[in-house]
C-alpha cells in the first residue's frame, strides 16, 4: 500500500500547493486516497523531466527500475526522498522530488 511511500516522502502536506504524478506504475490504485490529491499520470520519458522541473514541489511515484532508466534525463535538481517494496508487482518503489 502507498501509505508508507506518501508518509516517508512528506506528500501528504495540507500546507502547502503540491504535485502528485506517477509514472510507469499502476500498482498503486490508492494513491489519491492516501495523498487526497489528483495524481497526474504521466505518458513518457519527457513529461518526467518536466514534471520535476515544475514551479511547485512535486511528487513523482515511480518503480525504481522506471527511475533507474529515466534518471539522467532530468537535469533539474531533485533526490529520492523515500523507498518502499512493491508488494503486487515486485521489485521496489521510489519516491523522487524537486525538492
Amino acid at each position: 500500500a502507498p501509505r508508507p511511500l506518501v508518509e516517508a516522502a512528506g506528500a501528504q502536506s495540507r500546507t502547502e500547493d503540491i504535485r502528485i504524478a506517477c509514472w510507469m506504475l499502476e500498482s498503486l490504485p490508492s494513491l489519491n486516497f492516501y495523498t487526497q490529491r489528483e495524481v497526474i499520470h504521466l505518458q513518457n520519458e519527457r513529461d518526467v523531466a518536466a514534471m520535476l522541473r515544475y514551479p511547485l514541489p512535486v511528487y513523482l511515484f515511480t518503480s525504481a527500475s522506471a527511475w533507474n532508466a529515466v534518471a539522467n534525463l532530468v537535469t533539474t535538481p531533485h533526490r529520492v526522498v523515500a523507498r518502499h517494496p512493491d508488494m503486487y508487482g515486485g521489485g521496489e518503489i521510489v519516491v523522487v522530488t524537486n525538492r
